[in-house]
């Protein structure tokens, strides 16, 4: 198979990219338990990758999921697990001390099966991969204008013609999918020093629907907000849980992430004949190799097995 990818950042993981920083968070702890079984498929798929290049590109360690006892996601994750132990307040503030003022109706479990995508090692190992020994052709730095049934048309006028034509371009997806079913949405990262009486990873759910999600970010943590009503009430809410850690903060970074009508993923063929694959509402890189196997199977080859809805399947 002869494959050309283009990319409009000038390399893998730009600033303000969806792939931007050193670490995503995988776990196995969704609420949704269709996503644990394609996290399951993924991690098999990632093991491989690293097996073929020889690098370490997932990092394992417990990952903390806390939250009111009347938060739906919580409460969700934890039916999935009741042989976990469940942490109370007091537990988690004692075992993580970087922890405070964590509210009574509280809990909290771990899992074991977590951790980290090296997000920026991925991408430069993934792209070393499918030049050197595939053969593909990757252009960077490199704007797409339009795109139809078999061409694709740059930036300088130049265009280029294939048997398929996919567009996996995450959150800039909605810029050629004329479905418009999507919207683009941008969300603040705060990265601090020392991760020091903080769990590897952390995820938090409000009673009110809101999810705060933290990770080990190379030497540093990072954390952010999923819904993000505003830069200062992200910074609220970290001076009142991790206020030793406000301190610390070294600075603010961007990431853009596609929120999809449905909340979930979309592989499909348009009415244009064009192959669109996106809308991870922001935890699509754990699944990275996941996404280009449904890709291919569902959207190339239509063999699509993996381990996702029919409503969410691959559509043609």
């Amino acid at each position: 198979m002869k494959v050309l990818g283009i990319e409009q950042f000038p390399t893998p993981g730009s600033l303000g990219s969806s792939s931007f920083g050193e670490t995503r968070m995988w776990r196995v702890t969704h609420g949704s338990y269709w996503k644990n079984d394609m996290m399951k498929d993924a991690i098999t798929l990632w093991r491989e990758l690293e097996e073929e290049s020889g690098e370490e590109l997932m990092l394992k360690f417990p990952v903390l999921s806390m939250g009111s006892l009347e938060s739906k996601d919580y409460m969700n994750i934890r039916s999935q697990y009741p042989e976990l132990p469940k942490l109370s307040p007091k537990e988690i503030s004692e075992k993580y001390p970087a922890l405070h003022n964590i509210p009574d109706d509280y809990e909290g479990l771990e899992h074991e099966n977590c951790g980290v995508v090296k997000a920026r090692k991925a991408l430069q190992t993934v792209t070393k991969l499918t030049q050197v020994k595939y053969g593909a052709e990757l252009l960077f730095d490199t704007k797409v204008v339009s795109v139809d049934k078999n061409s694709v048309t740059i930036e300088d006028g130049r265009t280029f013609y294939g048997k398929d034509i996919c567009v996996c371009a995450g959150a800039y997806s909605i810029d050629f999918d004329k479905d418009k079913i999507a919207t683009r949405r941008e969300i603040e990262y705060i990265v601090f020093e020392s991760p020091e009486g903080l769990p590897g990873g952390l995820l938090e759910f409000t009673k009110d629907g809101n999810e705060y999600y933290g990770m080990v970010d190379g030497d540093n943590f990072k954390m952010g907000e999923f819904a993000q009503r505003s830069i200062s009430s992200m910074k609220d809410y970290f001076r009142d849980r991790m206020p030793e850690k406000f301190t610390q903060i070294k600075y603010f970074h961007p990431c853009y992430i596609t929120m999809t009508d449905t909340g979930h993923f979309q592989y499909k063929t348009g009415k244009d004949g064009v192959h669109y694959a996106y809308g991870f509402e922001g935890t699509g890189f754990k699944f990275f190799p996941l996404h280009g196997k449904i890709v291919h199977d569902g959207l190339i080859t239509k063999k699509d097995q993996t381990h996702i809805p029919d409503e969410y399947r691959a559509k043609i």
